[in-house]
């Protein structure tokens, strides 16, 4: 079994005050917080860490002992063999209360060294931890939904639970909800195509009709965005397949407030039909003026 070096979880050196522990904490419990990083179960397990570290490193009590721990497991673990290891039990009960913390965890989420240290448990054995279960749903929500977020109404387990969805969510992206009873919910989302725009992560992506005309002059083109309709320069003799770029007029980026990725227009040449014989005559005149 491991050492937990709790300080170096945190940022922080042993010498580390109350406030900076808990100012340490905060900060990183923000970053890796699963609300603002679903389906990351890398931040999830940083954030079980770094609230296993908080845990022990914010009680004085806890503290020492994990203190004196330090100076044992450096003088006795590493010189340990197989045949005289460290004696978990025996240190476990040097001048210590046992310490009960399946309040936080609802008997799990913590590592094998928390639990061997401070729930009582001897070297070699583990906590029976009760198994958590998964419900694995499918959500469908439309395109706008996905851009402005919207509110699902799931059953599960026989009982209806509300989950908000947070503008920007992805198709295919799966929203985690622990239920905090040994039960999780894993909502996988499918975003229904739009017959416009089509999406790259947060930025999207559309055709932009221009008459010949205004290609060949320059000009400008009214496009009705999710943002509202903007109008759109286009330069003199612009080419077909030219990408234009509106910065900010994408998706929103999931999770974080009044940001967004950017829209691509991509143009599209539109020719003129049914030309008069006046027209016909003025663009013969036109390419023999280029010949």
């Amino acid at each position: 079994m491991d050492f937990k070096d709790y300080y170096s979880v945190l940022g922080l050196t042993k010498s580390a005050k109350p406030e900076e522990i808990k100012k340490a904490y905060r900060t990183l419990a923000q970053k890796y917080h699963p609300d603002k990083n679903p389906g990351d179960a890398k931040a999830e397990e940083k954030f079980k860490e770094i609230n296993e570290a908080n845990q022990v490193l914010s009680d004085p009590q806890n503290k020492e002992k994990y203190d004196r721990l330090g100076s044992s497991w450096n003088t006795h673990s590493h010189q340990g063999s197989a045949e005289s290891p460290f004696d978990w039990q025996a240190w476990q009960n040097r001048g210590s209360t046992r310490n009960d913390f399946s309040q936080f965890s609802g008997g799990s989420g913590f590592s094998d060294f928390f639990e061997t240290i401070f729930n009582g448990n001897g070297a070699g054995q583990r906590t029976t931890r009760p198994q958590r279960t998964t419900s694995e749903l499918q959500a469908t929500i439309s395109f706008q939904q996905a851009y402005s977020g919207c509110t699902l109404k799931l059953t599960t387990g026989g009982k209806q639970r509300e989950i908000r969805l947070k503008p920007g969510i992805k198709d295919g992206q799966t929203i985690n909800i622990p239920s905090g009873q040994g039960h999780d919910i894993h909502v996988k989302v499918q975003v229904k195509p739009d017959p416009v725009f089509t999406m790259h992560g947060s930025d999207l992506e559309a055709d932009l009709s221009v008459q010949l005309y205004t290609a060949l002059l320059g000009g400008q083109v009214n496009f009705k965005t999710l943002k509202g309709t903007v109008a759109v320069k286009i330069a003199p003799e612009t080419k077909p397949g030219t990408k234009l770029r509106l910065k900010g007029f994408g998706m929103p980026i999931h999770g974080k407030d009044q940001e967004f990725g950017d829209l691509f227009l991509m143009v599209d040449i539109e020719f003129p039909e049914q030309l008069s014989e006046e027209e016909k005559t003025l663009i013969s005149s036109l390419a023999a003026l280029r010949s």
